[in-house]
């Protein structure tokens, strides 16, 4: 009886099997016919992506190379593409005039200052993504390996992207000009003390748009300081700003930028029941002197939660101007921080600015991105072993930071630079920089700062760079 039961499902397979392969051919066949895919009139978005999954597929439309951003997979519909690129900066600093020469204020020395690998593409058109990693990276003068960017973009009402994940800032033009493209190694001090060094990469959502002539940007994200970029169960959140435009655009090497940005900052404190003291890591501004390797902060407020002060919150308003005429450049911005709560007045003003002169001898401009209103890749007119020297260079800047208030002893750093840029070949950049602390103010009151009183060091910096 089993042999016979196991007879008749044998059959009944078999069966089904003839009946279904019977279907498939006429399938197939009027497919062929048609030279089509079947349609079935389903207009789910599943099912049209399984579709064009099938006719990509079918017509062998992926292609890879190597593109401006890095190595591209993608298909020609522009349905899908991956694009893996990264660089690396190493850098050498030599210092003079840094004081006891056995207790050097600022040590020679030579590192890694970033080491990126960055994957970022294009899911079924409407998405976007990117994943970023630096290992070495460095946060409130801690070195590193860390995520910066790390989002999901949602981009179908173009030019309006909406994003979610861990994202930057939207604050000043330095800080959304790439690490890439900057004209000197290291950022203004204000730059330093009030965005890159608290850590500007922030959990959150934001919207942003641009055209021709303007941009807009704003986000809502986590208020986090030190390493924690974590969501707690007491997070506070902060909400921020960018908006530019181009008032003056004749072309790409003729133009004048104006940008305005800002934020506000709600800030965490989680004070132990008993004793009051905090327990989560403290907010602090601080800056080294144009420093790339010994970054020692000459302008440091401490903890701004302490003692009988707590920080509520701090506001920030930055303005921004830069212009572009042919081979000739100028960019220029101010920024400060408001703070606000227990032990602080409205006298309690942190503020900053810098003055940017450029100019390229071999007939080179700075590049101007209009969809994130700010600067980028330099492309020399002949690369070096191309029948030209490359695009060479040369960049001027002044640059103070004041962060001592009534309540608060950060120390105030006047600078100069002067830099040289050698690109090349648009991937490839040698940087030498050489920077002179004018004058170092540091209130007695914040000893971390102020045995660095009457030193003025001259800093000299290189770095070579290779990005794909």
């Amino acid at each position: 009886m089993n042999n016979r039961y196991s007879s008749k499902v044998s059959n009944i397979l078999i069966y089904k099997i003839i009946f279904s392969s019977t279907i498939l051919s006429i399938a197939h066949g009027e497919e062929n016919k048609n030279n089509k895919v079947l349609d079935f009139n389903s207009s789910t978005r599943k099912e049209k992506i399984k579709d064009k999954q099938e006719k990509t597929s079918n017509t062998n439309t992926l292609s890879t190379g190597l593109s401006k951003t890095g190595w591209e997979i993608k298909t020609n519909d522009g349905y899908w593409r991956l694009t893996i690129g990264g660089f690396e900066q190493g850098d050498g600093q030599i210092n003079f005039n840094t004081g006891d020469a056995s207790d050097p204020a600022i040590k020679n020395g030579a590192a890694s200052r970033r080491t990126r690998i960055r994957l970022d593409g294009v899911l079924y058109r409407d998405f976007g993504y990117k994943f970023e990693y630096d290992f070495v990276r460095t946060v409130n003068q801690l070195a590193i390996a860390n995520i910066t960017e790390s989002w999901v973009s949602y981009t179908h009402l173009n030019p309006v992207t909406f994003k979610i994940g861990q994202i930057k800032e939207p604050l000043t033009l330095i800080s959304s000009t790439s690490d890439r493209y900057l004209e000197f190694i290291e950022r203004p001090l204000f730059a330093n003390a009030f965005i890159e060094n608290p850590n500007p990469y922030k959990l959150g959502i934001s919207v942003e748009a641009y055209n021709t002539r303007w941009t807009t940007r704003a986000a809502l994200q986590t208020q986090n300081t030190g390493l924690g970029v974590g969501i707690f169960e007491d997070t506070r959140y902060q909400l921020g700003g960018r908006i530019t435009g181009l008032p003056i655009y004749h072309n790409p090497a003729q133009l004048v930028h104006l940008g305005i940005s800002g934020s506000s900052t709600w800030i965490r404190n989680k004070l132990n029941p008993t004793t009051g003291a905090l327990e989560n890591p403290p907010l602090t501004y601080s800056s080294q002197p144009f420093a790339n390797v010994d970054r020692t902060p000459w302008t440091n407020t401490g903890p701004l939660t302490a003692g009988n002060r707590i920080l509520e919150n701090v506001t920030r308003l930055g303005a921004e101007l830069s212009l572009v005429s042919g081979p000739f450049s100028f960019q220029g911005e101010y920024m400060q921080a408001r703070l606000t709560g227990v032990g602080y007045s409205n006298a309690d003003v942190l503020d900053g600015y810098y003055g940017t002169f450029s100019y390229f001898f071999t007939g080179e401009s700075r590049v101007y991105d209009h969809k994130i209103g700010a600067f980028t890749r330099v492309e020399p007119k002949r690369d070096v072993g191309y029948g030209g020297w490359g695009a060479w260079e040369v960049a001027i800047r002044w640059d103070q930071l004041n962060m001592n208030t009534p309540h608060v002893s950060g120390g105030n750093t006047q600078m100069a630079a002067i830099g040289l840029n050698w690109y090349l070949n648009p991937h490839i950049r040698l940087m030498a920089d050489y920077g002179y602390v004018v004058n170092e103010v540091a209130p007695e009151t914040n000893p971390m700062i102020a045995k660095f009183n009457g030193l003025n060091p001259s800093i000299i910096e290189v770095r070579a760079q290779v990005d794909f």
